[in-house]
């Protein structure tokens, strides 16, 4: 059986309503829970409401809670803030104050730390891995969405898509999360706060400020006076920063897709959403993209790892605070084979064919894995730093950047890494031996660790059966979700 975990950031009831959103279509899977999705030009997406009061009914355990479910509106004019110390705020926790600072709002009033607006690691959902598969999981600053895909035959005649969505409402009435089931669709991408969708050959855009997907069409560069692509594009890997999504499409090239509200000889339309796409010169095919909130990393079809946008916390690995507007070669990782890449709010991780985790950008709150000033202070100042550090040895001087790629230790000989994934300031890995490790920011319990605290180390994340292999990992913005089989398989060989 396939169990999946979420831990972190809960205050717009993603992971609740993610749990009571499953729930249904897991009990009886041989029913669609949802309406097949229905989209005309003059209509938006209909989808089948949940009756959230009598699954809760039917699940005492479950408690609601107010709090987590009010509406609480996006500031996009918060922007980054560099103080004297030279530390960048985050945009979502800028955000999140921003909106607890309005008037009337009924969003959280306080900055203290409850089990109201977060989420330790807690298993939300358990399926057989025979008939319905966990694809993809997009997590944004405040949902949570995956895909799931459900087999029927015993020939597995049949096989249909459902992607779930749970988490910040932008609705007016403010009295709950959002919560979508949306059947023959996936996902394809998110940035930091947008959706991209497919369902056929049709593009769905859900933006934050909304809560129905708008049909969405790919527009040449206006710039360079191109109304339209030369061809349909396949769109085969989305990933997104702040502001676009950064595309690998057609085998081989590289764009940036840049949401506009499509104009008609009306005037502007509420209903659709153009893309225009704006080729990126890369110089090599691309089989991996993965986007920070200000830069992109890209993965070759021969293992080399090309970087651009911001670099003013050395993301990009060029032993710089530059940016560049055009993709470069990683020049330190060059000559190894890289299998996985991620980016994360301002930093950024490798893994080699090797098995060799390499981490650079910014570390001020331990996310690569490396001795981190702050995290250091706040243990001191704990009393704690015996009790934390255990046998953990400091190979690395305590540092908030790192302008080239390191090699970390992740702590044991025999956990080769074959995959890693990033979120705003926190970092996770999974090794061959299906055992999954977390470091860095831990404010709302994103590491699926005990305890509140930052760690500047790899730390192994517990599940309650020994018998647990971790198949899959995706770090959100303040969230995690870990896909765990609960069997005994064949270990590295």
């Amino acid at each position: 059986m396939d169990e999946v975990f979420v831990c972190g950031f809960n205050g717009f009831g993603q992971c609740d309503g993610f749990e009571v959103l499953l729930m249904p279509f897991l009990e009886d899977p041989e029913s669609d829970a949802a309406r097949p999705l229905d989209i005309t030009v003059s209509d938006t997406t209909r989808y089948c409401p949940v009756n959230q009061a009598q699954l809760l009914k039917n699940s005492p355990t479950r408690k609601t809670n107010s709090d987590t479910t009010q509406k609480c509106p996006v500031n996009r004019t918060q922007q980054l803030r560099d103080g004297e110390s030279g530390q960048t705020t985050d945009p979502q926790e800028c955000q999140h104050r921003e909106l607890r600072k309005r008037k009337g709002s009924n969003c959280r009033k306080d900055d203290k730390m409850t089990d109201k607006n977060m989420c330790s690691l807690r298993s939300v959902c358990t399926f057989p891995e025979k008939s319905i598969l966990l694809k993809n999981a997009e997590i944004t600053w405040a949902r949570i969405c995956v895909t799931l895909l459900k087999i029927t035959g015993a020939e597995c005649e049949a096989m249909t898509h459902h992607t779930f969505l749970s988490g910040y409402s932008a609705s007016t009435d403010g009295t709950s999360p959002l919560q979508l089931h949306l059947t023959d669709t996936v996902s394809l991408g998110s940035s930091h706060g947008d959706l991209l969708l497919q369902n056929g050959r049709r593009l769905l855009m859900l933006q934050e400020k909304s809560n129905d997907p708008v049909l969405s069409s790919i527009a040449g560069n206006s710039e360079a006076k191109e109304e339209k692509p030369e061809h349909p594009v396949n769109l085969e890997l989305v990933s997104g920063t702040a502001s676009n999504f950064v595309t690998c499409y057609d085998g081989i090239s590289v764009g940036t897709l840049v949401p506009e509200n499509k104009t008609t000889s009306e005037g502007l339309t509420d209903n659709a959403m153009e893309l225009r796409l704006v080729p990126v010169d890369s110089g090599l095919s691309v089989r991996h993209v993965s986007c920070g909130l200000e830069h992109t990393l890209l993965l070759t079809q021969h293992g080399g790892i090309l970087s651009f946008g911001a670099g003013s916390r050395g993301q990009l690995g060029h032993g710089s605070l530059e940016g560049e507007q055009q993709p470069q070669m990683v020049a330190a990782l060059e000559g190894l084979c890289c299998v996985s890449v991620a980016a994360g709010g301002w930093h950024s991780a490798a893994v080699s064919e090797l098995g060799d985790l390499y981490m650079w950008g910014w570390n001020e709150s331990g996310q690569l894995g490396l001795p981190s000033p702050g995290v250091q202070e706040d243990i001191c100042r704990r009393g704690q730093q015996q009790q934390q550090q255990g046998d953990h040895q400091q190979t690395h001087k305590p540092a908030s950047l790192h302008l080239w790629p390191v090699c970390v230790d992740v702590g044991f000989e025999e956990e080769d890494i074959v995959s890693v994934s990033c979120g705003t300031r926190h970092s996770a890995v999974l090794t061959c031996n299906g055992k999954a490790f977390t470091t860095g920011w831990n404010k709302y319990c994103q590491l699926g660790l005990p305890h509140p605290a930052s760690v500047d180390h790899f730390t192994p994340v517990v599940f309650p059966s020994k018998q647990a292999t971790v198949k899959q990992v995706w770090c959100g913005a303040w969230n995690s979700l870990f896909v765990v089989r609960n069997t005994v398989e064949e270990k590295c060989k």
